[in-house]
């Protein structure tokens, strides 16, 4: 994914449901100079990416949920989703990729990638351990759904297809997308604008999902190791 990123040193990047942050840590170590943000709901695997960060440790990590990312519009130019969409239901996958498009910078970059285009009778197999995991709801989406279509409805365009892996649990295919909007501002410019480096945190995104504001109640909480 990070090869399919070309980042520039002037990056603000995000990983949307970034984990543990291996993704983070190696975007970090190859491209020192950019400004990068992590968010999760999970507290616990936001330590644990605290400690992978190299030093000197410039990432900004944020407990939020991921369709409500607390942040301005234009807030950064690229964004990861990586193993993120299979946790998620229908409904949550498009407000996920709604906000992502709507933090990205005009024609900012989404590199995703996760388990989709299950089709053989092989694969299906394989992907059953998922399944059972984390719900035949949220995944049925990587036997059945359309990733091409639901990036479009978000809003993106220029959607390729960029690699795939097969794995122990099914192929994981990486797909790369552009943000609409045109750029209205140069790179040193958007740095110049936005000095706290990986975006404006703002107030939640008014996209409210049913039944869902009692699973993530209260504002957005910055991580730290207190």
């Amino acid at each position: 994914m990070l090869e399919e990123a070309h980042l520039r040193s002037c990056d603000r990047i995000i990983d949307v449901g970034c984990g543990t942050g291996t993704l983070l840590s190696w975007a970090v170590s190859r491209s020192p100079g950019i400004k990068a943000t992590g968010v999760d709901a999970d507290r616990q695997a936001l330590h644990r990416a605290r400690r992978k960060m190299p030093p000197p440790n410039v990432v900004n990590l944020v407990v939020a949920s991921c369709y409500r990312l607390p942040f301005a519009d234009d807030s950064f130019d690229v964004a990861f989703c990586s193993l993120l969409l299979h946790h998620l239901d229908d409904v949550e996958k498009e407000a996920t990729l709604a906000e992502i498009h709507r933090v990205l910078a005009p024609q900012g970059r989404l590199l995703l990638a996760d388990y989709l285009g299950i089709d053989s009778s092989l694969a299906k197999l394989r992907f059953l351990v998922v399944r059972c995991l984390d719900g035949w709801r949220r995944t049925r989406f990587a036997l059945y759904g359309h990733p091409a279509v639901l990036l479009r409805r978000a809003g993106f365009v220029d959607i390729r297809e960029t690699r795939s892996w097969s794995t122990p649990l099914g192929p994981l295919r990486c797909y790369r997308a552009t943000n609409t909007r045109l750029r209205r501002q140069s790179c040193d410019r958007a740095v110049d604008d936005r000095q706290h480096g990986g975006g404006t945190p703002c107030r939640p995104y008014r996209f409210l999902l049913p039944a869902e504001t009692a699973q993530h109640p209260g504002p957005w909480r910055r991580f730290t190791d207190q």
